[in-house]
C-alpha cells in the first residue's frame, strides 16, 4: 500500500504537447548530430534518417534528453503510429519556421492583421489561434497572450469621472527608435471632448501628442477622461502631464547614450477647449478673445465683434491677469514655461472650414433675403457638385455632396468646397460682390496653404487681403455675421508668421485620431479599461507608422503602351499604370481620369499621363500630352493664375518628362463649355 502511494502520479501529454516535447528533443539531437559529424548532411536529414526505424529514434533521443524528461519522452517513444506521424508532420512545418526571427515576423504580422488592419475581436483571434496551432505549435492559444493584453488598468478618480494617464516619454522613446532625428523633438497637443454614444452622457477627453519635426509621424495619447461632463477639477486632470512635460523639457529625453532636446510646438485646440485649459471667458464671452483685447457687443441675440484693430494680448499680461474681464480662474498650464499667448495658435479647421466657410453656406441657403439663394439655384449648384464627383482625385476620401446634406458635411468637405469646388460652382450663381468676397477667402487660405506662395505674396499681403474680406462681410451680410470665428481669422496671419503654414497647426490629424480612439470602444460598459487594453496592444507595432513611406513605388505593370519614339536614346524596360511619389498616386488617363494630371516643375504646365515608362538604367519616366492654352479662371483679388490655377484647353501630341520633374498632382475639372480647370492639389506640391 506504501509503494502504491509513492508512486508518481500519472503525467497527462495532450498531443499539441506530445508533438512540442518531441520536437524539441529533435531539435536537441539534430544539435547534437552537427556537434559529433563535421561537415556532414543537416541535422535534418540526420534525423529523417533515423525516424525510418519507427520507434528506435525516439529512443535514442531520449539519450540525450536531460532527466527530467526522460520519463515523458520514453512514453512518447512507446506512442502509436499515429503519433510518428504527428511528429513527422511537425517537423516538416517547422523546418520552414524554425528560425526564430520568421516566427516573430509571424507573430508581428498577426498582431498587426488583428488590431490595426481588421480590427479582429478577441474570440476570433482566439479561434483562429486555435486553428494555427497545429501548424505552428509556437504561437498561443490565447488571443489576451498574443496581444500581452493587459491584467490591470490605473485609473484616477476624478470629480466626474476617471483618468488613465498613459505618459510621454514612453510613446517619444517607442517614435523615435525608428525615426530620423536632429536632437530636437517639437511637441504639440491637443484637448478635445467627443461624445461616446447618442443615447448617453458620457464623453471622452483625451490628451493627444504628435511630434512635429518627424515626417509622417503618428499620433499618440499621453492620457484619457472619460466622464459625462468635462474633467474636474483641471487641475487633477493635467497634474501628471504637467510635471512629465516640465520634466522633458527641463531634462530632454535620453534613449541609451543619446541625449535628446524636448521643446513645446503648440497646443493645437477649438475654441471652447482653449477657454477651458486656459481658464478664460469662452468664444460667448464679451472678452473673449485670446489674442486681443477687444470687447464685444450683444446684438440680435449674440455678441459679435466689430474690431479687427485692439492691443494685443501678451504672456505677461495674461499670467499678470490684467484683463480681469477675459479670465475666470488661474491656470495650471502656467506652471510651463511656455508663451501662453503664442504657444495657442488658431487652428483653421475649426476657425476657418468648420466656422466661416459653413456658416457662408448656411447663410446662402437660409439667411436673410438679401443674400439668400433661390432654391432653384440651390439644385444647380447641388448639381454641379454631384457632376463633379467622379472627377475627384483618390487623395479626398470623401466626394462632393448635396447642399441638402449640407448639416452631415465634415471638416474636410468644407476645405474641399473653399479651396477647389467653390469657386467653380459658384460662378454665375451668387451675386458678383459676394462671389468676389468668397473669393478673396478662398484666395487667402490657398496661400497661407502653400510655401511656395507665402514665399511670394508675403503674409502682410494676405492680412491686407484678410481685413479687406471681413470689412466687406459686415457690408454684405450685417453686423450680426461679425461673430467670433470671424473676428479670430483677423489674428490667423500672425500665427502663420510663427508656425509657418496652416496645415502646421491644424487639428485634422488629431480629428482623425480621435475617431479611430472611439472606435475602439464596443460597450459603454468600461471605456477606460477597453481603451486602455487596446492601445497596449497597439504599442506593440507603434513605431511601424514613421516607416510605411513609399518614396516612389510603382505599382500594375502593362503592356498596352503607348511607346514614343521621340528620344530613341532611352530604353524602355517596363510599363506601370500607377506610380507612388513622395506619398501622392499618379495613375494614367486609361487606369483613372482623375488621377491622371500633374503639374511639371519647368514652366507650371499641366499634364495629362498616359504612361509611366521604368528605363534600363532605372529612371522613370511619365508619357502624356500637356495643355496647350491657359487662361485665368477669376482675377479678383489677383488673377488665378498667380496660384498656378487655369481654365485650359488643347492638348499637344506625346512629350515625355522624368519623375523628377512633376511638381504636383492636379484638379482638372470639366467648366461647362470653356474648357477645364486646372488648380493644384496644395498638399501634393513638392519642396
Amino acid at each position: 500500500m506504501l509503494k502504491m502511494l509513492k508512486r508518481k502520479q500519472k503525467e497527462f501529454v495532450g498531443p499539441r504537447q506530445k508533438s512540442r516535447r518531441a520536437l524539441k528533443a529533435s531539435q536537441d539531437f539534430a544539435n547534437t548530430i552537427n556537434g559529433d559529424v563535421a561537415n556532414n548532411n543537416s541535422s535534418q536529414n540526420a534525423i529523417v534518417r533515423h525516424i525510418s526505424d519507427k520507434q528506435i529514434v525516439i529512443k535514442n533521443v531520449t539519450l540525450i534528453a536531460d532527466k527530467k524528461n526522460e520519463h515523458t519522452l520514453s512514453k512518447v517513444s512507446t506512442s502509436s503510429c499515429s503519433d510518428t506521424s504527428l511528429l513527422n508532420s511537425s517537423l516538416s512545418i517547422s523546418s520552414k519556421n524554425s528560425s526564430p526571427e520568421e516566427k516573430s515576423v509571424l507573430r508581428e504580422q498577426l498582431v498587426q492583421w488583428a488590431t490595426l488592419k481588421h480590427k479582429i475581436s478577441h474570440s476570433a483571434l482566439t479561434d483562429l489561434l486555435h486553428i494555427l496551432s497545429p501548424y505552428h505549435p509556437e504561437l498561443p492559444l490565447s488571443s489576451r497572450t498574443l496581444l500581452a493584453t493587459p491584467n490591470f488598468t490605473d485609473m484616477n478618480k476624478l470629480e466626474t469621472g476617471d483618468l488613465c494617464y498613459f505618459g510621454i516619454e514612453n510613446a517619444l522613446k517607442k517614435i523615435v527608435l525608428h525615426s530620423p532625428i536632429d536632437r530636437q523633438l517639437q511637441i504639440c497637443f491637443n484637448v478635445d471632448g467627443i461624445p461616446l454614444f447618442r443615447s448617453s452622457k458620457l464623453q471622452l477627453w483625451p490628451i493627444l501628442g504628435l511630434i512635429k519635426n518627424i515626417p509622417n509621424s503618428i499620433v499618440f495619447t499621453v492620457a484619457v477622461f472619460c466622464g459625462k461632463s468635462k474633467p474636474k477639477p483641471l487641475n487633477l486632470f493635467v497634474k501628471s502631464f504637467i510635471d512629465e512635460l516640465n520634466s522633458l523639457l527641463q531634462n530632454g529625453l535620453v534613449i541609451g547614450n543619446d541625449h535628446i532636446n524636448v521643446s513645446l510646438h503648440s497646443f493645437i485646440c477649438d475654441a471652447p477647449a482653449r477657454a477651458y485649459l486656459k481658464c478664460t471667458k469662452s468664444h460667448t464671452g464679451y472678452s473673449s478673445c485670446d489674442k486681443c483685447t477687444v470687447h464685444g457687443d450683444y446684438y440680435m441675440n449674440k455678441v459679435v465683434f466689430d474690431s479687427i484693430e485692439s492691443q494685443k494680448r501678451s504672456d505677461e499680461s495674461f499670467r499678470m491677469q490684467l484683463d480681469e474681464d477675459h479670465h475666470i480662474a488661474e491656470t495650471p498650464l502656467t506652471q510651463l514655461p511656455i508663451n501662453l499667448i503664442k504657444c495657442f495658435p488658431t487652428d483653421y479647421m475649426h476657425n476657418v472650414c468648420l466656422g466661416i466657410v459653413k456658416k457662408l453656406l448656411h447663410t446662402w441657403i437660409g439667411g436673410s433675403l438679401k443674400v439668400r439663394l433661390s432654391s432653384h439655384e440651390v439644385k444647380v449648384i447641388s448639381q454641379r457638385l454631384l457632376d463633379l464627383k467622379k472627377y475627384i482625385p483618390m487623395e479626398f476620401n470623401r466626394k462632393p455632396r448635396t447642399l441638402d446634406e449640407l448639416s452631415y458635411w465634415k471638416a474636410t468637405e468644407f476645405r474641399q468646397f473653399l479651396l477647389y469646388l467653390g469657386p467653380l460652382v459658384l460662378t454665375d450663381i451668387l451675386d458678383i460682390a459676394i462671389y468676389e468676397n468668397f473669393l478673396a477667402f478662398h484666395f487667402s487660405i490657398y496661400i497661407l496653404l502653400s510655401k511656395k506662395h507665402i514665399k511670394k505674396f508675403g503674409v502682410s499681403f494676405v492680412r491686407n487681403v484678410i481685413n479687406i474680406f471681413i470689412n466687406h462681410l459686415k457690408t454684405l451680410y450685417g453686423l450680426e455675421f461679425m461673430i467670433y470665428n470671424v473676428h479670430l481669422l483677423s489674428h490667423i496671419c500672425d500665427d502663420v508668421e510663427s508656425f509657418g503654414v496652416l496645415d502646421n497647426f491644424s487639428a485634422f490629424p488629431f480629428e482623425n485620431y480621435l475617431g479611430q480612439l472611439k472606435s475602439l470602444i464596443k460597450s459603454p460598459i468600461n471605456p477606460i479599461q477597453q481603451i486602455h487594453r487596446r492601445l497596449v496592444e497597439r504599442d506593440l507595432i507603434i513605431s511601424k507608422g514613421n516607416s510605411q513611406y513609399d518614396h516612389l513605388k510603382l505599382v500594375q505593370e502593362h503592356t498596352r503602351g503607348p511607346l514614343p519614339n521621340f528620344n530613341s536614346g532611352i530604353k524602355y524596360h517596363q510599363q506601370f499604370s500607377k506610380i507612388i511619389f513622395h506619398d501622392t498616386t499618379f495613375s494614367v488617363l486609361h487606369h483613372s481620369k482623375a488621377d491622371c494630371y500633374c503639374l511639371t516643375k519647368n514652366g507650371n504646365k499641366i499634364v495629362e499621363i498616359h504612361n509611366i515608362l521604368k528605363a534600363d538604367d532605372n529612371n522613370i519616366y511619365v508619357v502624356g500630352k500637356e495643355f496647350i492654352s491657359y487662361s485665368d479662371l477669376y482675377s479678383y483679388p489677383y488673377p488665378s493664375s498667380h496660384l498656378t490655377i487655369f481654365v485650359v484647353n488643347n492638348l499637344s501630341d506625346f512629350k515625355i518628362w522624368s519623375i523628377n520633374d512633376i511638381f504636383g498632382k492636379c484638379f482638372v475639372l470639366p467648366f461647362r463649355q470653356k474648357g477645364c480647370v486646372a488648380i493644384p492639389i496644395i498638399h501634393s506640391i513638392m519642396g
